[in-house]
């Protein structure tokens, strides 16, 4: 996602998440910022620290490729 540039600002670039539970809940989006990106880093990194129900969980992440993922995103698609 861009936000576009406002005469009195700056232009950014970020990304947003949602986490998605087996369970059926689903979080409220979150967005990662530039230029640290620190969910990007540590999605590259193959990890993923995300905070449930007050503590935090460290998750293993992979990309989804192939038909599975047009699945999830028909299924999950955007907020």
């Amino acid at each position: 996602m861009r936000t576009y540039p406002v005469p009195w600002g700056r232009k950014d670039e970020q990304l947003w998440f949602q986490v998605n539970w087996l369970d059926g809940r689903q979080d409220v989006p979150d967005e990662d910022y530039g230029p640290g990106w620190v969910v990007v880093a540590d999605l590259e990194k193959g990890t993923f620290d995300y905070p449930d129900r007050g503590k935090w969980i460290n998750f293993d992440a992979r990309p989804v490729v192939g038909e599975k993922r047009g699945t999830l995103w028909a299924r999950y698609g955007p907020p």
